[in-house]
């Protein structure tokens, strides 16, 4: 009796024909193929972003990006944060967008403002619910005209004060000076350390700019810097009147004055609605993780230096210190906000 019970179904089995159960599980099969591949396929998408922060330097008057999905794009939502260069004041704004193109495949753009630093929440959703989302933070900043901080002057055969003007990138690479810093303490990565200050490579480093981009430039800052320490700058700056702004970074102490900026020798003025000192902070987020100071005056104001394109030779002097510096920035004049009140 157990043997017949045990052989029904393998006689049921012998006699379904293997084509019936290949197509069976072919049929299966495809159906499962084509259900989950649109499902897949129906996911929300967020690309072509811009500007994407992958470099400093950004200027765009829009934010624009695709937004897809073959379900159809239901919802589009963007959220600034906006941060002024000259104030560091920054708020949230919730942008008008302009939409175009079919819902599958919709092109999204808002208004950005120039020379400002954002950071932009983006989220779209379809008509199956799925949602995507992405974050980019980037600046619009078009700086006049920018130097590094490890390119001060130096020195050949007993000449100092030597100069290159407008440099390329790493143009000064182990190049003397005959600055002496009160303590020496650190590396000299990209020039020697003694006498002059301590440099050392941007790792893992600040947002990249484009001459360090796939070009085998390394970025490098002046660190490990001491109260008294110094650098001196000469250069053909352009001709104008600008705002002034440090690239550091810190991880030790905040600084309200970190460095002291003058006027060694030239033509340039530093004007304000205050006295001096013409200085920087420094903010503590990490010895890495870089901001825009701007130079103001003893009352907190953005100075104004004006050079008429002859040489001049900048000074920047540590003072709290605790900073490291990654280059110096000119800028035009802090437009001015007019506010009007209706009655």
């Amino acid at each position: 009796m157990l043997l017949t019970t045990h052989q029904k179904p393998m006689q049921i089995m012998k006699k379904t024909p293997r084509s019936l159960l290949k197509n069976f599980l072919a049929l299966g099969g495809a159906a499962c193929i084509l259900l989950c591949g649109s499902l897949v396929q129906a996911q929300s998408t967020i690309s072509a972003v811009y500007p994407n922060g992958t470099n400093m330097f950004q200027p765009s008057t829009t934010l624009s990006f695709t937004a897809s999905s073959p379900a159809g794009v239901t919802n589009v939502t963007v959220q600034l944060t906006v941060k002024n260069l000259y104030s560091g004041q920054s708020f949230i704004k919730n942008p008008t967008l302009t939409i175009t193109g079919p819902s599958t495949a919709e092109n999204v753009s808002a208004a950005l403002t120039g020379n400002t630093l954002y950071t932009a929440v983006i989220q779209v959703k379809d008509a199956n619910g799925s949602v995507a989302n992405q974050t980019v933070s980037f600046d619009t900043i078009t700086p006049s005209y920018t130097w590094e901080a490890e390119d001060w002057d130096y020195t050949s055969n007993g000449v100092s004060g030597l100069y290159i003007d407008n440099p390329q990138t790493n143009a000064y690479t182990n190049l003397l000076t005959t600055v002496e810093a009160s303590n020496n303490n650190g590396p000299g990565q990209y020039r020697p350390s003694v006498p002059g200050l301590s440099t050392e490579t941007v790792t893992p480093g600040d947002i990249p700019r484009l001459p360090y981009i796939g070009t085998g430039f390394h970025d490098y800052d002046v660190g490990w810097t001491d109260g008294g320490e110094y650098g001196q700058y000469t250069r053909h700056y352009p001709a104008g009147t600008y705002n002034l702004f440090a690239r550091v970074a810190s991880g030790g102490t905040a600084q309200t004055e970190s460095a002291d900026i003058s006027v060694l020798s030239g033509t340039a003025t530093i004007s304000s609605p205050a006295s001096g000192p013409y200085k920087y902070g420094v903010n503590v987020r990490g010895w890495q993780v870089y901001d825009f100071m701007p130079v103001t005056d003893s009352a907190g104001n953005l100075v104004q230096i004006t050079f008429d394109g002859s040489a001049s030779t900048l000074q920047e002097t540590q003072v709290g210190a605790n900073d490291n510096i990654n280059f110096f920035m000119l800028m035009p004049v802090a437009p001015v906000v007019v506010s009007t009140v209706t009655i």
